[in-house]
This record gives C-alpha cells, structure tokens and sequence, in this order.
C-alpha cells in the first residue's frame, strides 16, 4: 500500500480513480456479445390480415406429436432456443382488430418477442385460454433454413431451425 500511497501523492490521483483504472478494462469484457451481431435484423414487409388465417396457421403447426415437453432450469430467450443463427426475421402479416401498427411498432413487438424470456416449452399447445395472435414472421436462418414465428406478443407458436414446432407462453416479468 506504500506504493499506492506514493503515486497517489506525485499524480494527484485519488485512491479511487486509481482503482477506477485498474478496474474498468475487466468489466470491458463483462458486457454483452456485440448486439449488432447478435441481434438478427428485423424487417417489416407485413400485409393486414384476419386473425383467423394467423389462427390456422398456428393450428396446423399443432400437428399432434408425442408430447415433448421442456423445462429449464433456467429462464431462456426464443433466441438462444431456436437453434442455429438467424439472419433475418421478416414480419410478412398482422392482425389488428384497432388499427395498422407502424413498422417500428411492429418491429418492436418482434424484438421483444425474440428476447422475451420462458423456462417451458412444448411440441403442442398447452394454454386454456384464447389467444388471438397478431403477428406472424418467417425466420431466416444463416444456412437458408426457414421457420415460422407467430405470436400475439404473451403466447408463441414456432418452428426451430431444424422444423420443430414449439409452443410457449413468457413468463409474467417479460410480458
């Protein structure tokens, strides 16, 4: 501490930004990857359409399977559960009973969707209640692959990178 001390003195330096120093460049590497890279890019090409065509398209993704069911130990982001890395997510319709979002609004919505968090998922429906989606995108995966995202913001309907459809609902603190 002596040496401390002594620097401090000549620089001027309190002990404090000294520390401040000598700290910052580990915290450097603390941060979040590079979101730029890791965010895919959204666009909105949507047309308006009713929310039961969004409804059947969520149904025939329900095709009866044998129950697979998910629950992680901790809470996941669709993004880190989809599997493979995507490049695009491209907003192709909407249903909105009041009024045409925007295409920030909807780009919007798709991102919070994409980093909202869930701990289960399952290979069919597993909710009582009534869902009204509003919000179907095609995913773009970096090897060419495509799946479906269909959402009305609280439930999911997907298909991951290798053409398995999943369904989930956020937990309360992402919705």
């Amino acid at each position: 501490m002596l040496w401390m001390s002594s620097i401090t003195r000549r620089t001027g330096a309190s002990s404090g930004a000294l520390a401040w120093l000598l700290v910052t460049p580990f915290l450097w590497g603390q941060g979040p990857a590079n979101l730029a890279t890791t965010r895919p890019t959204i666009q909105v090409h949507a047309v308006a359409a009713d929310w039961r065509e969004l409804d059947q398209k969520v149904r025939n993704l329900d095709a009866p399977c044998d129950g697979r069911y998910k629950y992680f130990d901790h809470p996941m982001t669709v993004a880190q559960f989809v599997g493979g890395k995507v490049k695009t997510i491209r907003v192709v319709r909407f249903a909105e009973p009041r009024n045409t979002p925007t295409h920030r609004e909807l780009r919007d919505a798709v991102r919070k969707v994409w980093e909202g968090k869930f701990q289960g998922v399952s290979c069919q429906i597993g909710w009582d209640e009534g869902t009204f989606w509003t919000i179907e995108a095609v995913v773009e995966f970096e090897d060419g692959k495509r799946g479906e995202l269909i959402t009305d913001g609280v439930h999911v309907a997907m298909q991951d990178h290798n053409g398995n459809s999943w369904f989930l609902r956020f937990l309360p603190s992402t919705q």
